[in-house]
C-alpha cells in the first residue's frame, strides 16, 4: 500500500529458472557479453520493463501506473482483474467489446511502431 492507502504491485523478476534457459540466447540484456548472473539479467529485465511501463504510460496506453524500481523488482498500481483462463468459453458478455478494445491498443500500437 501507498502512504494514500492504494493497492501497488511488486514484480520480482527472476530470470534463471528452467523456462528461462535460452534467455542468453534470445533477449539482448547482454550485448555481447557471454557470461552474467541470473541476478544481473533479472536487474536487466527489470530495468528495461520499468522503462517501457514509464514510456507507454507517458503515451496514454492502458498499462499500469510505473511506481518505482530497484535492483531486480519493479513496483506498480494495481490493476483490478481477473485471469482470461477462468472464463468459461461462451461465457463472455462483452466479447465483441473488448476485442474491439484489444483491436484499438494495437492500432495505436502500430501506429507508435511498437511490437509487443
Amino acid at each position: 500500500m501507498d502512504p494514500e492507502g492504494n493497492e501497488l504491485v511488486i514484480k520480482i523478476h527472476r530470470l534463471g529458472r528452467t523456462s528461462f534457459r535460452s534467455v542468453r540466447k534470445n533477449r539482448d540484456y547482454l550485448k555481447g557479453k557471454s557470461k552474467a548472473s541470473w541476478l544481473y539479467m533479472s536487474r536487466l529485465a527489470a530495468i528495461k520493463e520499468y522503462a517501457f511501463m514509464r514510456a507507454l504510460h507517458a503515451h496514454d496506453f492502458p498499462v499500469p501506473v510505473p511506481i518505482d524500481q530497484n535492483r531486480h523488482v519493479v513496483a506498480m498500481s494495481r490493476v483490478t482483474g481477473f485471469p482470461l483462463a477462468q472464463i468459461k468459453s461462451g461465457k463472455l458478455e462483452q466479447a465483441n467489446e473488448i476485442f474491439d478494445q484489444c483491436i484499438a491498443i494495437l492500432r495505436k500500437l502500430a501506429e507508435h511502431g511498437l511490437i509487443h
